[in-house]
C-alpha cells in the first residue's frame, strides 16, 4: 500500500478549497443571472433554487477535472532552493491554518453565527495562522510540484476571500439581540452594529436595556437613564433635531432613522434606530 505524502495532502486539500470557491462564485453567479432573467415577479411554479443548484452541478465537473489535472495530477516535481523552500513552507501553513478557519468558520456561521463578532474570534483566527504558519517555515518542503507555488498563493487567497465574504454575510443575516447591563459596554455587546451603537446609545447611559436585529434593517430599540447633560452631548455628537420650546419630556431624532423621547424628571431615554429608515407612523410630518 502506497503512502500519502503530505505535497498530496496539500494537492488534494488545494484542489477542495479552489473547488468550493468555484462553485460558490458559480452559484452566486447563477443567482444573479436567474434573477435578471425572472425578474421582479417570479413564476411559482418553477423552483429558481433547483435551477441554482443545478447550474453548478452541470459546470462544477468540467472546471473541477481541469483544476483536479493542474494541481492535484501535476508530476513535474523539482527541488527547492532554501529561499523558495521557506516561502512555499509559509504558504502552505497558511493553507492549513486557512482551511482550518473555513471550516470552524462556516461551523460557526451555521451554529453560532453571533460568536464570529466577537472580538476573541479575531486573535484565535490570527493564532492559528502564526503557529500553522511558522511550522511551515520550520519544517520547509524539499521537492515540490513547479507550479505548487503560484495554485498555493492562489488557494491561500480564495480561501482568504471567502472568508471575507462570510463575515460580510453576516450583515444581512438577522440575528435577534437583547442586553441588560448596569452602565453601557460595547465588548459585552457584539451583536449591536458600532455605527449604530454611536447613534442611539447616549455617552454616561446607566440601566441600559437595548435589543433589536442585526441585519440588513439594522433596528435596535433603547431603554436607560442618563443625565441631562450627556443627552445635550449626545445630541450635538449627531446632531439630532429637537423642539425650540422642550418642556419635563421631549422628542429628538433625525426623522430618518432615529426617534427618542427624553423625559428630564426621571432621566429616563427611550429611542428607536433603523438603518433602513424609521417607519411611517414614527416620521414628524
Amino acid at each position: 500500500m502506497s503512502k500519502i505524502t503530505l505535497n498530496q495532502v496539500t494537492n488534494y486539500l488545494m484542489f477542495l478549497t479552489l473547488s468550493l470557491f468555484t462553485a460558490v462564485c458559480l452559484y452566486f453567479f447563477s443567482v444573479m443571472l436567474i434573477s435578471r432573467l425572472q425578474g421582479d415577479n417570479p413564476s411559482p411554479m418553477i423552483p429558481w433554487t433547483t435551477l441554482h443548484v443545478g447550474f453548478v452541478l452541470l459546470i462544477i465537473p468540467m472546471i473541477g477535472k481541469k483544476i483536479f489535472n493542474k494541481v492535484v495530477e501535476a508530476k513535474e516535481d523539482v527541488e527547492l532552493p532554501r529561499g523558495a523552500g521557506v516561502f512555499v513552507g509559509l504558504i502552505r501553513g497558511l493553507l492549513y491554518g486557512g482551511a482550518v478557519l473555513v471550516v470552524g468558520g462556516a461551523a460557526m456561521f451555521c451554529l453560532a453565527p453571533e460568536k464570529l463578532l466577537q472580538g476573541e474570534v479575531s486573535s484565535v483566527a490570527w493564532g492559528v495562522l502564526i503557529v500553522t504558519g511558522c511550522a511551515g517555515v520550520f519544517f520547509p518542503p524539499q521537492m515540490v510540484a513547479r507550479r505548487t507555488r503560484l495554485w498555493l498563493l492562489l488557494t491561500v487567497v480564495c480561501q482568504f476571500v471567502m472568508l471575507s465574504t462570510m463575515r460580510q454575510l453576516l450583515g444581512l443575516y438577522p440575528l435577534k439581540f437583547e442586553y441588560d447591563m448596569e452602565s453601557a459596554d460595547l465588548s459585552r455587546m457584539p451583536l449591536l452594529d458600532k455605527n449604530s451603537a454611536s447613534k442611539i446609545l447616549p455617552p454616561g447611559a446607566e440601566n441600559v436595556k437595548i435589543s433589536g436585529v442585526r441585519g440588513s434593517d439594522g433596528e435596535v430599540r433603547l431603554h436607560c437613564r442618563v443625565q441631562a447633560k450627556d443627552v445635550e452631548s449626545f445630541i450635538q455628537m449627531n446632531k439630532y433635531t429637537f423642539p425650540e420650546n422642550r418642556g419635563t419630556e421631549f422628542t429628538f431624532g433625525d426623522n430618518k432613522c432615529a426617534v427618542f423621547v427624553y423625559n428630564s424628571e426621571t432621566s429616563l431615554l427611550q429611542g428607536f434606530y433603523r438603518v433602513s429608515g424609521l417607519p411611517e407612523k414614527l416620521l414628524r410630518k
